[in-house]
C-alpha cells in the first residue's frame, strides 16, 4: 500500500471518527430536549434559547464540526497543491482562508462562554466589538471561499493540462 493511500484511509478513518463522535452529541443533545426538558413546547423553548449558556455536549459538538470541515478544506488544498506540481504559490490563497476560518470560529466558540453584554451596555451603545460582528458567518464565507477557490484552481488546471484552447473538442463551442 503506497503513501497516498496510507493518508487517504487514515483521513477517512479520522472523518468517520470525528462524525460519529458528532452524532452522540447531536442525540444528546436532542434527547435532553425533548425527553429531559420537554414536559410542555414553552419548556422545549427555555431550555433551548434560555439563558443557560452552552453546554459541554453542545460546545464539543461545534468543535467537531469544525475539525470534519477543517479536514475537508485541507484534503482539498492538498489536491490543489498536488494538481500544481507542488508549488506552494498556487494555494496561498486558500490557505490564508482556511486560516481566517479558524481565528473566527475560534472566537465564536469563546464568545459562547463569555457572559453576554449586560442590558445597560446595549441600552448606551457599549457593546464590545467582538460582540457585534457574527463570526459564524465569516466562517462560513471562508468555507466557501477555500472550496470555491480550490474547486476553481483544480477546473483551471485540468483545462490547461488538456489543452482546451488549442482542442477543436471544445466544451464551450458545444453549447
Amino acid at each position: 500500500m503506497n503513501n497516498r493511500r496510507k493518508v487517504l484511509a487514515g483521513t477517512i478513518t479520522i472523518l468517520w471518527a470525528v462524525l460519529t463522535m458528532r452524532v452522540g452529541c447531536v442525540w444528546h443533545f436532542i434527547n435532553a430536549l425533548y425527553l429531559v426538558h420537554g414536559a410542555t413546547r414553552e419548556d422545549e423553548f427555555i431550555w433551548m434559547f434560555g439563558p443557560r449558556g452552552p453546554e459541554p455536549v453542545e460546545t464539543f459538538a461545534s468543535v467537531t464540526l469544525f475539525v470534519m470541515i477543517l479536514v475537508a478544506d485541507l484534503i482539498m488544498i492538498w489536491r490543489s497543491w498536488a494538481m500544481y506540481a507542488r508549488r506552494w504559490i498556487a494555494i496561498v490563497l486558500p490557505v490564508l482562508t482556511v486560516i481566517t476560518g479558524l481565528i473566527a470560529v475560534s472566537i465564536q466558540l469563546t464568545l459562547d462562554y463569555l457572559p453576554p453584554p449586560s442590558d445597560e451596555q446595549i441600552a448606551t451603545n457599549r457593546v464590545p466589538a467582538l460582540f457585534k460582528i457574527n463570526w459564524n458567518t465569516i466562517y462560513f464565507a471562508m468555507i466557501v471561499s477555500t472550496n470555491t477557490l480550490c474547486t476553481l484552481l483544480i477546473l483551471g488546471r485540468i483545462l490547461f493540462l488538456i489543452g482546451w484552447r488549442q482542442s477543436s473538442h471544445c466544451p464551450i463551442d458545444a453549447i
